[in-house]
Parts: structure tokens; C-alpha cells; sequence
């Protein structure tokens, strides 16, 4: 399930980012500001989610391949 959920942020996050890299900063700020602030937010928390499950998920698949062996 968490893998899921980090998937997911991590295909909101790269949207977000290639959305605000389409146009110039200027244009987004002045012209789309609801929007370019939006955007921002789900770039700061799908990056704080995505830190937050990097640890536990990695200390489970490290718990898994030891459990392989």
C-alpha cells in the first residue's frame, strides 16, 4: 500500500514540475497565481510524503532480502 501512495506522489510531483517548467515563472506568477501557488503546495507535499515513506520502505525491502536468504 505504501508503495502505492509513493508512486502516486511521485507522478504528482514530476507533473507538477514539468507543468511549472511548460511556462516562465513571471507568466505563472502574474497570470495564474491561484494556480502556480497550488502547484507548489502539492510539489511540498508530495517531496515531504516521499521523504517521510523513503526510510520505512527502504528498512522493509532491505528486511525482505534478508529474509530471502
Amino acid at each position: 500500500m505504501d508503495i502505492a501512495y509513493m508512486k502516486m506522489a511521485q507522478s504528482n510531483l514530476e507533473t507538477a514540475k514539468r507543468i511549472l517548467a511548460e511556462d516562465p515563472l513571471w507568466k505563472w506568477v502574474l497570470l495564474h497565481p491561484t494556480t502556480y501557488s497550488y502547484l507548489k503546495n502539492v510539489i511540498r507535499e508530495c517531496e515531504g510524503f516521499l521523504k517521510a515513506v523513503e526510510g520505512p520502505i527502504k528498512e522493509k525491502e532491505r528486511m525482505h532480502e534478508v529474509r530471502r536468504f
